[in-house]
């Protein structure tokens, strides 16, 4: 019966493991004009930027996105996971700016 029940406990494990997600650590770009998140409904990040005509939510604890506000800019990041929430937009960790 203990054999059976760690068997258990190891498949269940093992399926766990591999359902990873492996496209939210995938860098993406996108290109846009970078705008500091007002008030929203959504409220999570810190910034935002369209592009393709798709809102985007953004964060980074590298790059400082102050500093391209209002600017036309091409974005690196990295999908967060769990996200979006509530109807809002995707959310993203830039961690480069082009």
């Amino acid at each position: 019966m203990k054999v059976k029940i760690l068997i258990l406990f190891l498949l269940v494990g093992a399926i766990l493991g591999c359902k990873k997600d492996k496209t939210q650590s995938v860098a993406v770009e996108f290109s846009g004009e970078v705008k500091r998140l007002e008030a929203s409904f959504y409220m999570y990040g810190t910034h935002t930027i369209i592009s393709n005509n798709i809102n985007y939510a953004l964060t980074s604890k590298t790059v400082d996105l102050d500093k391209y506000l209002n600017k036309q800019v091409t974005l690196e990041a990295v999908k967060i996971p769990g996200y979006p929430i509530e109807g809002g937009p995707d959310y993203y960790n830039v961690t480069k700016v082009k």
